[in-house]
């Protein structure tokens, strides 16, 4: 016969989650079950249900088997067909564990259970059988464990019935037991499909409350993710303004403050050498300013730029070595303001390089400028190599410097838009917070990189590594609020 006791819950969650004896039987169960059955939790309820009632119910089952032996005294054919037919139960979980399928093992089942209430009741006591009603329990488990084949299911159970009937009509039902004799196994039989047919209906109303479970989070988790696709849509819509309205703004901006810049150096070229200091000294603060309001506008527009993917690589050949020396040449007044030192460290043959040399004078400009602004009575060092890359030859520049350095923490923050290390860093040296952002950017759309060592009080070094030749694909900008890649 089939399992006859109940299974554990499908999680343990009726039992006493400390108890020592469960725990052992659920990982007795569980060597049956596959491991990526575990990931589905009402799926593993079914297997672990299958599982113990084909172990369970066998053992149970042995009251019939010694009823049977004791009662039928002829031991033929039939008595030992009983017997085996429970025996052969204990076989299902090694199937199920085999050929980790429930569907092949369900049909075993079913088929097993079929032969062995309808051959029993057939051998003992015919249509009047104890054994015949537990055809129901076949019928219960076959639409249960497969729900997905209930022609098949059908089929299989109307071949069964179909075989027994013809049995009988064909030679009648032999009285090996007088059908007093089995009351008892009636008793037992009774009892014991009562109860599976309870304990499946139990389990079955606590799948479906799994199941209604999982739909209810399914169908949150659903509408949550609609709304947050509304709200990511909608913020991409602010987004999209926002970075229309600050492009606008800084074409507009650019005009004015090119006109204050122009009018300053006129005035500042135009006043005598010998003329009024004072006066001297305003012009060029207004000069000053007006270049430094001029740098903050151009990196928001790049911003927005980058923002909404319009930022273009522009490849051409230049000279790595030469670019990089007129870069130097138009920082050393800069790197003087503090007393700094600019100084070369060049590898004879870089050669040239195939990409955006905008984009690259850009970011070593902003490189320095950091250099410059963070380091006094120091030195700062511009150094290049060429080398052999995984994707072909790069060309790595880098910035070192003997500054104020930056912690692990500050140098998290260091790429993040409108950000700077610290809020004392922003207070003591001013700026938007854009300039590494954009070279992180700038970097990633030439096909490379950069990277930041640093130390508090001993300095830092910024490395940007390029491809040589830009890459055929494309490059995504990194994205706002992104990091580049950190090297500590």
């Amino acid at each position: 016969m089939s399992a006859n006791a109940p299974a554990l819950p499908a999680d343990g969650s009726d039992m006493e989650a400390n108890s020592p004896f469960v725990d052992r039987v659920v990982r007795v169960i569980d060597w049956f079950i596959p491991s990526w059955v575990h990931a589905e939790r009402t799926e593993l309820a079914v297997w672990r249900n299958f599982v113990f009632t084909h172990l369970a119910g066998p053992l149970m089952a042995q009251a019939i088997s010694v009823f049977l032996y004791n009662t039928d005294k002829s031991h033929g054919f039939a008595c030992w067909m009983m017997i085996g037919g429970i025996w052969i139960f204990w076989s299902l979980p090694f199937v199920l564990k085999y050929t980790q399928s429930l569907t092949l093992s369900a049909i075993a089942s079913v088929q097993m259970l079929c032969a062995a209430s309808l051959g029993g009741g057939y051998f003992y006591g015919g249509v009047a059988s104890p054994f015949l009603p537990w055809i129901l329990v076949a019928v219960l488990l076959g639409f249960f464990y497969l729900s997905d084949r209930p022609k098949f299911v059908a089929l299989m159970l109307v071949a069964n019935i179909t075989a027994f009937a013809l049995a009988a009509l064909m030679f009648g039902f032999p009285e090996i037991v007088p059908l007093h004799k089995l009351t008892q196994v009636g008793w037992i039989s009774v009892i014991s499909g009562a109860i599976y047919v309870a304990w499946m209906a139990i389990f079955y109303s606590k799948i479906m409350s799994m199941r209604s479970t999982l739909q209810r989070e399914t169908d949150n988790h659903r509408h949550t993710a609609e709304r947050l696709q509304k709200a990511k849509e909608t913020a991409e819509r602010v987004s999209r303004a926002k970075s229309t309205f600050l492009a606008r703004m800084s074409h507009e901006l650019r005009t004015p403050l090119n006109a204050v810049i122009g009018y300053s150096e006129i005035l500042l070229e135009d006043m005598p050498e010998k003329g009024d200091a004072q006066r001297r000294s305003d012009l060029q603060r207004i000069n000053d300013a007006g270049k430094h309001l001029l740098s903050l506008v151009t990196e928001v527009l790049d911003i927005t730029k980058i923002e909404r993917n319009d930022s273009d690589v522009k490849a051409e050949t230049f000279d790595v070595s030469a670019i990089i020396q007129q870069i130097k040449a138009t920082c050393d007044s800069l790197a003087k303001v503090k007393k700094n030192e600019l100084a070369l460290d060049l590898e004879p043959n870089l050669g040239t390089m195939h990409n955006d040399a905008v984009k690259f004078r850009q970011i070593l400009l902003n490189l320095l400028s950091n250099a410059a602004k963070f380091t006094s009575n120091g030195r700062i060092v511009i150094s290049a190599v060429r080398r052999a890359g995984e994707g072909g030859e790069e060309i790595e520049v880098g910035v070192t410097d003997s500054g104020i350095g930056m912690t692990q923490e500050e140098i998290s923050r260091l790429f993040k838009r409108f950000s700077q290390a610290s809020a004392d860093t922003e207070k003591r040296f001013g700026g938007s917070g854009l300039g590494l952002s954009i070279c992180a950017s700038f970097c990633t759309l030439m096909g490379g990189s950069i990277h930041v060592e640093s130390n508090v009080g001993k300095g830092t070094r910024f490395s940007v590594v390029i491809p040589a030749r830009l890459p055929a694909a494309p490059q995504q900008a990194v994205p706002v609020g992104a990091t580049a890649a950190l090297a500590s």
